[in-house]
């Protein structure tokens, strides 16, 4: 990170480079005074010792391209702060460790090291040389990059595209990895003339599929895990507190329809966003009547149908959701037997 920060100035953090230990007034200040150059963020874990934001919520601000619009104290209009950049980040974990929702990771590429880069000898003499010798080469890039031009740059930019495209990925990682393909190639080309530019192969392992980044689609993952680490949720001995049921035979989970929203909402989701997308892949089973909610009667404890073999209470409202079968799932699922359906009136 030192390297890259060194391009454009003095590689130290609070210099050059920043940190997570900010405010969202000081996220887009930094951002609005850097502009069109790299923001350059050091260990994310840092964040956890007195960041005001999650890493998500950060990562949706730097990538707005600006600022929230504000007042000042004589009621006037405040400038709006922008910036057109890219951002780097460092740090021991993923994005998917910090994001619970497909947008933020749609907006960023993530990138592994496997091993030591440099040993401990090497690091501490490299850190040294960039703090003591920076600044130049961004110089450099700028001139080179002025002299090929934007019609050329824009043609580079759509072939380099075009080797990233990919049908199951998303539009906006293949647009960030081909910046990044098209930098590296100009930088081997003008700067490094080594030949050891990035090729396209070694950029496609970082994309994620469509799923992946899909919302609805976590949700439901989300929902197919349920049964198998709620149980208690699930044959809890509170009436009034069950969520839901499960019929193993049928791989059919019947949500409370009044309690899919706030769970589906604690974790990030959007109720009927879920419910659209799994109606329109087939997940969503209608009732009798074509609605998308059918009746159930949920029991209240484990292993007990009310001592007469029937489940107690009245029909409540549940939305069947049509779970992966368990050999695709891969998990070790627990629910109702037939036999236990059979006692059962619904």
């Amino acid at each position: 990170l030192k390297i890259a920060a060194s391009v454009w100035g003095e590689p130290r953090s609070g210099k050059f480079m920043g940190n997570f230990y900010s405010t969202e007034v000081a996220y887009e200040t930094r951002a609005d005074v850097l502009n069109n150059l790299p923001i350059i963020m050091d260990d994310t874990a840092a964040h956890a010792n007195g960041g005001q934001f999650t890493i998500e919520e950060v990562i949706y601000l730097l990538a707005n391209g600006q600022g929230k619009q504000r007042s000042n104290v004589s009621l006037g209009v405040e400038k709006n702060r922008t910036w057109n950049t890219m951002v780097l980040f460092s740090g021991e974990k993923d994005l998917r460790y910090f994001s619970g929702q497909g947008g933020a990771l749609n907006r960023g590429v993530d990138f592994q090291s496997d091993g030591v880069i440099f040993n401990g000898e090497e690091g501490p003499r490299i850190a040294d040389t960039l703090h003591a010798n920076y600044g130049h080469c961004g110089k450099e890039w700028v001139g080179h990059i002025q002299k090929t031009g934007v019609k050329k740059l824009s043609s580079m930019f759509g072939q380099a595209r075009e080797e990233l495209e990919e049908k199951n990925h998303s539009d906006k990682q293949v647009l960030t990895l081909s910046f990044l393909l098209l930098a590296d190639r100009l930088a081997t080309q003008l700067i490094f003339k080594d030949g050891n530019g990035l090729r396209p192969e070694e950029l496609k392992t970082a994309l994620l599929d469509k799923d992946e980044i899909s919302d609805d689609k976590r949700a439901y993952d989300l929902l197919c895990s349920f049964p198998s680490v709620n149980m208690d949720r699930i044959y809890l001995d509170r009436p009034g507190e069950t969520l839901a049921r499960f019929n193993k035979d049928t791989d059919i989970l019947y949500f409370v329809g009044t309690s899919l929203g706030p769970f589906l909402e604690k974790n990030g989701f959007s109720k009927q966003s879920f419910l659209n997308w799994a109606d329109s892949m087939g997940k969503l089973v209608h009732g009798g009547d074509g609605k998308r909610t059918t009746n159930m009667r949920l029991q209240n404890s484990p292993g007990d149908l009310g001592g007469n073999g029937k489940a107690e209470g009245k029909p409540i409202k549940c939305y069947a959701i049509q779970l992966e079968r368990l050999e695709e799932q891969g998990e070790d699922f627990h629910g109702l037997t037939a036999e236990d359906m059979a006692k059962v009136p619904f």
